[in-house]
């Protein structure tokens, strides 16, 4: 494929399917949420930390409200859900609700409000439709305890949009369609100067490989459960997801588009015709890099347990390994598979760097040993001094073993 079709092809990947960009379910589930998990979110990705004595205009910032109206006095379980209510953009749903309404959602939970403010009775039942609320403990009304404040937190903001972004929970029957319609409308993200960055970091030897991200669809999971997969065969996400769920772990369940990009060697066959999701160009003489969409499985596993058996999982059902040609595996298995945790995780995975380049919605991501990271991270450097739209980042990974043997440069 000639180089001179390397702007057409990036321009005609470069249409991402706006509908789709909501599409991902977000979670408002007050009632099962987890009060430890959600505090470690809200300090994870809004910087709050939660005490007790909660006021109202501790919990009006937290909410990302910013008028200053509310008192320094602690506040009630109640006066949290009223503002809740608000925060989440759904005010005047809850001015339609009638007296009735009201009443009819009290009487269901087998409790008769007093005489309050017909107004304030409208957003406690609101919040409670929308799960923004326990309903036990809106009918009790005692303090407001930090789980219960980021509980709340976590729910309102995902209703606007600023929490988890997940297509649904490895129990789902549905959860496998969604995956599929998800992954088929990937198209490659096209961020040309990023690619032309990675390409002439692979063609100088800085590294093997890259990934190019549209950071727009960042699932916003918590880092202490969560682990990051990447492959490129839709099937093999699909019987990944059925094996987590034969063997009864629930997760969350996101996957994020990348275009993963490394030197094409000839040794392997004469260049393809290239297709929607994989090509290869010319980009020196005699050096050919292939550009595969691919895509990160992002679980956020319910409890530490069952995102520490991962690993066993895939080891035993996910991976070749020589000698074992015949024993049973589930589709797509690759020799080296690539899965992480921004946190440790014990010894079956191993600290390597994550070398970042943001630029504007996209981020460019490549792995490097720590012996290595000072050149890669030099490097990177000066190839984007002095344009303020590129920004360099490093961060810790913990990567399987098998991932890690690869950037050794061993072969299984």
């Amino acid at each position: 494929m000639k180089k001179s079709r390397l702007l057409a092809v990036l321009l005609s990947f470069a249409v991402f399917l706006t509908a789709f960009a909501g599409f991902p379910r977000i979670a408002a589930e007050a009632g099962a949420a987890d009060g430890e998990v959600n505090l470690r979110y809200v300090a994870e990705y809004y910087g709050i930390a939660f005490t007790d004595g909660i006021t109202g205009k501790t919990f009006e910032e937290a909410l990302g409200i910013t008028d200053g109206k509310k008192s320094e006095e602690p506040i009630s379980y109640r006066q949290a859900a009223v503002m809740a209510v608000a925060a989440a953009g759904m005010e005047e749903l809850a001015l339609t609700y009638s007296p009735a309404k009201s009443n009819a959602v009290f009487e269901a939970l087998g409790f008769e409000p007093a005489a309050d403010d017909d107004a304030v009775l409208k957003y406690l039942a609101a919040a409670i439709d929308l799960g923004l609320a326990e309903p036990e403990k809106i009918i009790s009304d005692g303090s407001l305890t930090p789980a219960d404040a980021a509980n709340m937190v976590v729910a309102a903001r995902s209703i606007t949009g600023g929490a988890r972004n997940y297509l649904g929970r490895t129990g789902d029957s549905d959860i496998y369609g969604k995956l599929v319609f998800t992954f088929e409308n990937f198209l490659m993200p096209a961020a040309e100067e990023l690619i032309r960055l990675g390409n002439k970091a692979v063609q100088e030897q800085i590294t093997t490989g890259y990934n190019v991200r549209d950071n727009r669809f960042n699932a916003k999971f918590e880092p202490e459960l969560t682990i990051c997969y990447g492959h490129s065969n839709m099937k093999h996400a699909l019987q990944l997801v059925g094996l987590l769920r034969s063997e009864g772990i629930s997760a969350l369940v996101n996957i994020e588009p990348k275009v993963s990009a490394y030197e094409y060697l000839l040794d392997w066959g004469p260049v393809p015709d290239p297709s929607p999701t994989y090509y290869v160009l010319e980009e020196g003489p005699d050096f050919y890099i292939a550009y595969a969409l691919e895509y990160d499985l992002f679980l956020e596993f319910a409890n530490k347990e069952d995102r520490d058996r991962f690993d066993e999982l895939v080891v035993a059902y996910a991976k070749r390994n020589a000698g074992e040609e015949d024993k049973a595996r589930i589709a797509g298995a690759w020799w080296q598979p690539y899965y992480f945790s921004v946190l440790q995780l014990g010894d079956n995975y191993a600290k390597v760097s994550q070398n970042v380049v943001d630029f504007g919605v996209y981020s460019l991501h490549t792995s490097s040993l720590d012996e290595d990271t000072g050149q890669v991270q030099t490097w990177l450097g000066a190839e984007i001094a002095g344009n303020e739209d590129f920004s360099l980042n490093l961060a810790d990974q913990y990567v399987n073993l098998a991932f890690f043997r690869y950037l050794n440069g061993e072969s299984e």
